[in-house]
């Protein structure tokens, strides 16, 4: 009986142990716990307001933190007839307010939001011809125009005689009381010179007179008469109507006029009575018009010889004359400012079409002069040649090179600093150097020698290790655009995200695994970087199976094997 208990013990026991590995088996053989996904904390939406114009189109971006399991959103307008939105992309369909909400989908229910306005399309009211416009205008000078909208706006779309170029926005104006007025001044930009203008009404007699000037450049701003009918039309109080009784010219003698050189012949003219209703008059070429030509009341001197202007009233046909001597342009002297010895070592041509229509020319030679070539003879002008001194300095991207003709200088080589252009020599992907030209021609090198880029110190906070070979990562920079971060061997970088590339310093510590660099561009000439803490990138370098991989603030980036 003994024996036999015992035996039922020890079969007792095996069946246990059996019953326990058979659990702890069948344990082993279930799938692991799933981990808990990670909400989103984070929405940021690209712009927080728009105005926009019925028909309109514009994209918007919503950004959710990187770690969030899920980063899809949801779309959301407040009205769908001022607004729609789909994927992002808002069209305007009616004038209102909407605000576009973009919402996390995970569950987190978190928004962002973008207040859209959509302006009424307005009706043309009124559109007025400019008074003093170009008698001939060419490809490159529009015949201006005023249009008030019936909203209360204004456009302008004028030739600006005292820049030699057109003038083109948009502003507000107001009509009480019978008076005619144009709030505030306009910011505007012509061939690439910031500034301002400034829009007047005067009565005179029967008439309105609008004036357009660009605030301190040269006299004579675009003019733009609103005649009577008109005016009784818009509900303007008018005066009487006073009759023009002669123009005269206070210009004596001949008037010296250098080659290249323009000068506003509006100066010399005076109309009579001061109060006359219509002051306006034109000025044409009467005789030599080999040795100039004119736009509006700028004459432009071409060639050596005499010419005869007359102006000639609107009111009356009274007319006046002024004669103009048009000599050789003088040599000037170099301005202390443009420094002989950043110049290039030969001459260096660049070439272009401009309005693919002019055949433009500059040739900078090394003694820092250079020419300005235009052919304007397929405008029915002359083939103009203009000398004038340059200076550069070196960049990353190429060099900045200052521009100023002879023509924009006086006798004894004064000059006003406006007049000094600024133009950026960059290379392009085959290797030739090109710059654009006052926003309208693209200018390439067709040979010569421009520029090396400057060499940025590298920076100490670096160090001297590097990868051993050129390295490769991929990824998303900012969650939005494919990045290619190249490492080379020889502690430089490049990050290239599709719509732009980045030259960088770097360094890599093997040891610590510790990924430094930073941009070219935030480096100044003594090496140091421009606020360290924001524009030097520090990461750590983790390894898996052999592939590197490293996260910073813009990104996680994985190396590129084979």
């Amino acid at each position: 009986m003994k024996k036999f208990k015992k035996i039922a013990t020890t079969l007792l026991a095996m069946l246990l142990v059996f019953a326990t590995c058979f659990a702890l088996t069948a344990c082993n053989d279930e799938d692991p716990p799933a981990s808990e996904p990670v909400l989103a904390t984070k929405i940021q939406i690209s712009d927080s307001a728009l105005s926009l114009k019925i028909g309109d189109e514009e994209t918007l971006t919503a950004t959710v933190n990187l770690n969030a399991t899920n980063r899809d959103v949801e779309w959301l307008t407040s009205d769908a007839n001022v607004a729609t939105v789909a994927n992002g992309v808002v069209t305007a369909v009616g004038a209102g307010t909407a605000t576009i909400t973009a919402k996390t989908v995970d569950g987190s229910n978190l928004t962002a939001t973008c207040e859209v306005t959509v302006a009424a399309i307005a009706s043309e009211l009124l559109v007025i011809e400019q008074t003093n416009k170009p008698a001939e205008p060419d490809a490159t000078v529009s015949a201006g125009k005023l249009t008030l909208f019936t909203n209360g706006t204004y456009e302008v779309d004028a030739f600006y005689a005292g820049l030699g170029t057109a003038m083109k926005f948009e502003g507000e104006y107001v009509i009480e009381n019978g008076v005619l007025s144009f709030p505030g001044e306009i910011p505007i930009e012509v061939f690439g010179i910031g500034g301002v203008a400034r829009v007047t009404a005067t009565v005179a007699g029967k008439n309105v007179i609008v004036n357009v000037e660009a605030v301190g450049a040269e006299p004579k701003a675009a003019i733009f008469t609103i005649d009577e009918a008109n005016a009784t039309t818009l509900g303007l109080t008018l005066g009487e109507a006073v009759a023009v009784s002669g123009i005269t010219s206070s210009a004596t003698d001949m008037i010296e006029l250098e080659v290249g050189r323009t000068v506003d012949v509006s100066q010399f003219f005076t109309v009579s009575p001061e109060n006359a209703s219509d002051k306006s008059y034109t000025v044409t070429v009467t005789a030599g018009d080999d040795f100039g030509g004119i736009n509006g009341t700028i004459v432009t001197g071409d060639a050596v010889g005499v010419m005869t202007l007359t102006a000639t009233t609107s009111d009356g046909g009274f007319t006046a004359t002024v004669s103009i001597n048009v000599v050789e342009l003088a040599d000037r002297t170099r301005p202390a400012a443009f420094d002989t010895t950043k110049v290039v070592t030969s001459d260096t041509v660049f070439k272009g079409m401009l309005l693919e229509m002019m055949p433009v020319e500059f040739v900078f030679h090394a003694d820092g002069t250079y020419d300005y070539n235009r052919d304007q003879t397929v405008l029915g002008g002359v083939y103009a040649s203009t000398p004038g001194f340059y200076t550069f300095e070196a960049t990353d991207e190429g060099a900045t090179v200052k521009l100023l003709l002879w023509t924009n200088m006086e006798k004894d080589s004064t000059y006003d600093e406006a007049m000094v252009e600024t133009i950026t020599w960059t290379k392009t992907e085959d290797g030739m150097w090109t710059f654009n030209y006052q926003g309208l021609i693209d200018m390439t090198e067709e040979g010569g020698e421009a520029p090396a880029p400057a060499e940025k110190p590298r920076p100490a906070e670096l160090g001297s290790t590097y990868f051993a070979a050129d390295t490769v990562f991929t990824g998303k920079y900012n969650g939005m655009f494919d990045a290619i971060l190249t490492f080379q061997a020889d502690g430089k970088a490049v990050i290239d995200i599709g719509i732009m590339k980045v030259d960088c310093y770097y360094s890599y510590d093997e040891a610590t695994q510790t990924l430094k660099y930073v941009a070219l561009s935030n480096i100044g000439d003594d090496g140091s970087i421009t606020d360290a803490a924001v524009n030097l990138t520090v990461a750590t370098v983790s390894v898996a199976d052999g592939v590197m991989s490293f996260t910073d603030a813009s990104g996680t980036y994985t190396q590129q094997v084979g």
